[in-house]
């Protein structure tokens, strides 16, 4: 894998160094650590500051048969290439891995509002909503928030001005409570009217959580919730 690294580094031109730190195999899972400048900076080098690159660390996060992977970086390009190429070494041919989509439909998420709405949802809380432009005059944005629930005031809102939940392509992003945590939920828009793709944020949940997170909304609500870390499958 060090000389996939290097391979790359040539390609990329002088300056830039990816170092192999660490890989760590959990489970099924084949987790790869790679720290590598990212961008120019100024840093400081025995008491003088010379020019060089600010450092990223890049996680590779490889199932065990390498058809998907999950990216933890800052950069986007770079990453998902050092990815592919550990791939193609490991299939011995080229291979690209496609940014991983699952489509739920608007219906489905009217369920499940409706559902965190009226408190039916034992595992989850609703503890936020943002509305892109809420039906207030000038239809500014807006965001309820609660430590422990926004259902009271929901519900208030509806009735006294108009629901929040009925127009999904309006809905920014809601959190839940999961495991006393605060989640947040996206609602990507994904192709034709009606279709969403749902990613979650990933960094307050550790990796049994979020994989306990995942299986219970596939299964509780029949949504394939996706993090905010870039996926991908070959």
């Amino acid at each position: 894998m060090g000389g996939i690294l290097r391979a790359f580094d040539r390609e990329q031109g002088p300056g830039r160094r990816s170092e192999l730190r660490d890989v760590i195999v959990r489970g099924d899972r084949h987790i790869v650590f790679v720290r590598r400048g990212e961008r120019p900076d100024l840093i400081m080098q025995d008491q003088a500051v010379v020019h060089g690159f600010r450092p990223e660390w890049i996680v590779l996060d490889f199932d065990d048969d390498a058809r998907h992977v999950n990216i933890s970086s800052h950069s986007v390009s770079e990453p998902l290439e050092i990815a592919n190429r550990i791939a193609s070494g490991y299939f011995g041919c080229a291979c690209e891995y496609d940014n991983q989509v699952e489509v739920t439909y608007g219906k489905q998420l009217e369920v499940l509002l409706g559902q965190l709405l009226d408190e039916q949802v034992d595992e989850l809380a609703f503890v936020e909503i943002v509305v892109l432009h809420s039906p207030l005059d000038g239809s500014s944005k807006m965001k309820l928030s609660d430590a422990t629930s926004v259902c009271q005031s929901v519900r208030h809102f509806g009735n006294a001005v108009s629901s929040l939940l009925t127009e999904i392509a309006q809905i920014e992003s809601i959190k839940v409570g999961y495991l006393g945590k605060r989640v947040t939920l996206l609602f990507e828009p994904e192709g034709a009217a009606g279709k969403y793709v749902v990613r979650y944020s990933d960094h307050r949940l550790n990796g049994l959580e979020r994989r306990s997170f995942e299986a219970y909304m596939q299964r509780a609500h029949g949504i394939p919730v996706l993090s905010t870390e870039k996926r991908y499958k070959r």
